[in-house]
């Protein structure tokens, strides 16, 4: 299937600038730096052409992570709103589903929520604390307990 997706580092830049500037070619230059010769091509078409610059293609590629919707996600108006609305008592589900119906900077999922819970460590303000239900067992687990020590009592076959 491939190697999973890695962006290219500052030092990598670096290379591909040197050695675009002793006219290799973008297959050269991903043998030598171990990368795909589409990953080098798209990268010297960042800038102008036969100009590639490492420091203003990093520059793009930061700008372009900011930009990037995962990243409005994690705004801190986002994280503040989460955070009262735990403090209100609402679940990580409830409050992905009103922020969608409020439209709140777009929708945000309750698994980015409890994303959040977990980097910022406000497991207290979940309403289980953070943590998982447990489910009841035996005999005082409720009605259904009751009934089976009913059963197990002997029968005279008497009424009343």
């Amino acid at each position: 299937m491939g190697s999973p997706y890695k962006q290219l580092t500052l030092a990598e830049r670096y290379h591909i600038q040197s050695l675009c500037e002793l006219d290799f070619s973008a297959c050269r230059i991903g043998k030598r730096i171990q990368r795909s010769n589409k990953t080098i091509s798209r990268e010297l078409k960042r800038g102008p052409p036969n100009e590639y610059s490492a420091d203003t293609a990093h520059l793009d590629s930061l700008q372009q992570r900011k930009e990037a919707a995962k990243f409005h996600k994690r705004a801190a108006p986002v994280c503040r709103q989460v955070k009262a609305l735990l403090g209100l008592g609402f679940t990580p589900e409830q409050i992905s589903v009103r922020m969608k119906l409020e439209s709140f900077g777009g929708a945000i999922s309750y698994q980015t929520i409890y994303s959040f819970v977990r980097e910022n460590q406000w497991c207290d303000l979940l309403p289980r604390k953070g943590k998982r239900y447990k489910r009841r067992k035996g005999v005082e687990a409720g009605a259904g307990g009751r009934l089976r020590s009913y059963a197990a009592l002997p029968y005279s076959g008497r009424i009343g």
